[in-house]
């Protein structure tokens, strides 16, 4: 069974991370999704995305999209070159996401269980 996330969960969340990063939230009657950012590297001038999600029920509504435009639009306001995320190489619904919106595919990560 899934679990039910409640608001109070999302912000919860949100303001733990704003301390480190930026977060940005789509809200209509209820949070729809949500992307935490850091745009602070200041010599290597790369942002890096550290969560984004977006409701099940909101997926296919451009949510994600709008979110990425403005994380990116940010991360240019803030002196960013460029933008970084990870996402496991499985996960092929958000490759082709990532991928359509201009991300590309620069490395690759083996996870090493203990």
């Amino acid at each position: 069974m899934a679990k039910t996330v409640k608001r109070k969960d999302y912000f919860e969340l949100m303001l733990k991370w704003k301390m480190f990063g930026e977060c940005f939230v789509a809200i209509k009657d209820e949070i729809m999704g949500y992307c935490i950012i850091y745009a602070n590297d200041c010599i290597g001038k790369v942002a890096y995305i550290t969560m984004i999600g977006v409701r099940p029920e909101y997926q296919g509504k451009h949510i994600g999209y709008k979110l990425l435009t403005r994380i990116c639009e940010y991360s240019i306001v803030k002196g960013m070159d460029a933008v970084e995320l990870e996402v496991l190489i499985a996960n092929f619904k958000a490759l082709e996401f990532y991928k359509s919106f201009g991300f590309k595919v620069v490395g690759r990560k083996k996870i090493l269980k203990s």
